[in-house]
């Protein structure tokens, strides 16, 4: 793949998750923005217990059971920035 593929592959999955047009600024993106970490980083969570507790490859699955306490971090943390942004929008 090259470099011109790679970016038109990234532009077509993002005007995918964001639409056509001209992008959200500031306040509103920033917030659109988080919403779609906390959901990515809850799918990621799912697949991460899954795969430390049923996994197949055992190799993976060690793996899988340590770096779920990181991914878990994580989405606390993309929560916490979700929640602030959207408590400092409300004043």
């Amino acid at each position: 793949m090259s470099v011109l593929d790679g970016f038109l592959a990234t532009w077509s999955d993002a005007k995918a998750t964001f639409g056509e047009g001209t992008p959200e600024t500031g306040a509103k993106f920033d917030q659109e923005y988080l919403e779609d970490v906390v959901e990515d980083h809850k799918k990621d969570v799912k697949e991460f217990e899954k795969q430390s507790k049923a996994g197949k490859d055992p190799e993976l699955t060690k793996w899988a059971a340590e770096k779920l306490p990181m991914v878990q971090e994580h989405l606390r943390l993309a929560e916490a920035a979700k929640a602030k942004g959207a408590s400092a929008k409300k004043k």
